[in-house]
C-alpha cells in the first residue's frame, strides 16, 4: 500500500492545499479486503477512483469522524484537496452539506477531466501536470470565492495557535468572526483545530518516528489518558491499532 501528498504548482496554491494518492497495487502483498481508515478532514476533496468494478468521481466532505472503507486490491484514488478557505461553484457550494458525507459529482465533471480520468488510470496514476491542465480549464467555468479572514484563522491554527490567541488579533467579536468561518468551511473553529491538532500528533509519530509521550505532551495533552480518550471519542478505535495499520503504509510527502 502506497500513500503520497504532492504540492500544486505555484499558481494553484491559492486554491489547492495538496494531491493526494491512495493506492493497493494487484501485485500489493494485499490479495484480501483492506479495511482502511483514516483521521477526519476539515476540508473537501475531489476523488477520482479507480477500483474493482467501478470508477468514477465523487466529492469527500470535511470529515470529523474517522472516514473507513473497505477496499479490494487493485484499487487506486486520486484526490484533489482544496484550501479550507476556498469555496466552488458548482463543485461544492455548501461544504456544511457534505460534511462526513462522500457524494456523487455534477455530470459536468467528467467530461472535464477526461484527457486523464479513466484512461490514463490504466498504468497507475497519471502525471500531476495532465491534473493541472483539466483542473485550470474546469476551474475558469467556476466561481470561486475565498475569505482571507477565514484564511488568516486557518494557517494560525495550523502553526498552533489557541482560538483565542487567534481572535484577540482580529478587531471584530466573536460571534461574526465564528459564524463567518463556518460559513466557509463547513465547521467551527474548535472543530477545525481538533483535526489540525489529532492529524499533526500522527504525523509526528509515524513519519518523524518521535516518541509517544513527547508528542502527545508537545501538542496540548496532559497526559497519555488524555489523548487515548481523546482518540477513542473521534475515532472510536484503538490507537494502537491505528498506529500499527497506517505503519504498514509506504508514505511519501513531496
Amino acid at each position: 500500500m502506497k500513500y503520497q501528498e504532492l504540492s500544486p504548482s505555484q499558481s494553484l496554491q491559492h486554491i489547492i492545499s495538496n494531491y493526494w494518492l491512495f493506492e493497493i497495487p494487484e501485485n500489493s502483498s494485499e490479495q484480501r479486503l483492506v479495511h482502511h481508515e483514516i483521521l477526519p478532514e476539515n476540508t473537501v476533496s475531489l476523488v477520482f477512483i479507480d477500483i474493482p468494478h467501478y470508477q468514477g468521481i465523487r466529492i469527500l466532505g470535511p470529515q470529523l469522524r474517522k472516514f473507513q472503507q473497505d477496499i479490494m486490491p487493485p484499487s487506486r484514488y486520486l484526490g484533489i484537496r482544496f484550501q479550507p478557505w476556498i469555496s466552488v461553484k458548482p463543485l461544492f457550494p455548501d461544504k456544511s452539506s457534505v460534511i462526513n458525507q462522500i457524494q456523487d459529482t455534477d455530470a459536468s465533471i467528467a467530461p472535464a477531466f477526461s484527457s486523464f480520468f479513466p484512461s490514463a488510470f490504466e498504468n497507475g496514476f497519471p502525471e500531476i501536470h495532465l491534473v493541472e491542465h483539466a483542473l485550470q480549464n474546469y476551474l475558469k467555468t467556476c466561481q470561486i470565492a475565498k475569505s482571507d479572514l477565514v484564511k488568516f484563522i486557518c494557517l494560525e491554527l495550523q502553526k498552533g495557535k489557541t482560538i483565542s490567541e487567534i481572535t484577540e488579533e482580529i478587531p471584530l467579536s466573536i460571534r461574526p468572526i465564528q459564524k463567518r468561518f463556518k460559513a466557509t468551511t463547513g465547521l467551527t473553529m474548535k472543530q477545525f483545530a481538533n483535526v489540525v491538532r489529532m492529524q499533526k500528533i500522527w504525523r509526528e509519530m509515524i513519519l518523524d518516528k518521535k516518541e509517544f509521550l513527547s508528542v502527545i505532551l508537545g501538542n496540548g495533552y496532559y497526559d497519555q489518558s488524555h489523548f487515548i480518550n481523546a482518540f477513542q471519542k473521534m475515532m472510536k478505535s484503538s490507537h494502537r491499532d491505528f498506529h500499527a495499520y497506517h505503519s504498514s503504509i509506504d508514505i511519501e510527502l513531496f
